[in-house]
């Protein structure tokens, strides 16, 4: 690897771990960079879920003993969301690279459409809790499988939660993804 381009690199992966930690969605600029510095669309998933998972976990530290944010209730949620995540890095690892390649702009889609999807019309305020675990968990396999924006989708599915405002569901964004990427390294 040349010089430039690991210097793109870790500017990028800067700038990314920031990015992550407050509100997610980084590793959809991350992934083209890696592509393009020549890495297979697969090499570069592996790549960036090593590489951006760290950040995740670094930015829930500080509110471990917080009072604000009761993590210990997440515990379950992030459990399903890492079981998730070995799934997805299993469906990785017997997907053919080609099926992969044809799957990420759909995949890049779908992170972009969960922020806008409106909240179902039968489902009244506050009453989206319901749903969360299956939804972390299906984001699990998501993030295994390819991760860009899965700080998108995370976000989305603990808005629609309605227990949590917006500080808070950052932090526990932070959380399962720490625990998705863990479980999919």
């Amino acid at each position: 690897m040349d010089l430039h381009v690991g210097i793109i690199i870790a500017v990028a992966g800067l700038i990314a771990g920031l990015i992550n930690g407050v509100v997610g969605g980084a590793s959809l600029m991350t992934y083209p960079i890696l592509v393009a510095t020549g890495l297979s669309p697969v090499a570069a998933v592996v790549t960036n879920t090593l590489g951006m998972g760290g950040g995740n976990l670094f930015a829930v530290i500080p509110h471990l003993r917080s009072k604000r944010v009761l993590l210990r209730k997440w515990l379950k949620p992030a459990a399903i969301t890492a079981c998730g995540g070995v799934l997805g890095a299993m469906l990785l690892k017997v997907s053919p690279e080609r099926v992969f390649a044809v799957l990420v702009p759909v995949l890049v889609l779908f992170a972009t459409l969960t922020m806008l999807a409106p909240r179902p019309l039968l489902e009244p305020h506050g009453a989206g809790h319901r749903h969360t675990n299956w939804r972390l968990g299906f984001s699990g396999v998501y993030c295994g499988y390819f991760g860009s924006g899965m700080g998108v989708i995370s976000m989305a599915v603990l808005a629609r939660d309605g227990r949590l405002n917006m500080r808070e569901v950052a932090i526990i964004k932070n959380l399962v993804i720490a625990c998705a990427n863990s479980a999919a390294s």
